[in-house]
C-alpha cells in the first residue's frame, strides 16, 4: 500500500502527509455525526453539480436536526421521525 509513496518520499514526508490528511479526516465524521448545517455556498455547488445524480443535502440541510435534541417550546409537540435518514453527499 505504501510502496508507491516510498518510491517518492522518505518516511518523515509520508508522515506530514499523513499528519496533514489525518484532521480532515476526523472533522469529517465529526461533522457527519453532528449534522453540521452547510453554509450556502457549498449548498449551492452540491445543488447545481451533485442534484443531478440523486444527491441532496439531508441532515445538513439548515433545518437540521438539532431540533430533536432540544426541549419542545410550551404547545409544540416533538416530532415523531426526523427527515435525516434520507442519504447525503
Amino acid at each position: 500500500m505504501l510502496a508507491a509513496p516510498r518510491e517518492y518520499s522518505d518516511e518523515g514526508q509520508i508522515a506530514g502527509i499523513v499528519a496533514v490528511i489525518r484532521p480532515f479526516g476526523f472533522l469529517n465524521r465529526w461533522n457527519d455525526a453532528m449534522a453540521t448545517p452547510l453554509e450556502a455556498d457549498p449548498v449551492e455547488v452540491g445543488e447545481k453539480h451533485l442534484a443531478g445524480m440523486g444527491r441532496r443535502v439531508g441532515k445538513h440541510a439548515r433545518t437540521s436536526s438539532w431540533h430533536l435534541y432540544a426541549a419542545p417550546r410550551a404547545g409544540r409537540a416533538r416530532p415523531r421521525a426526523c427527515r435525516c435518514s434520507d442519504p447525503t453527499f
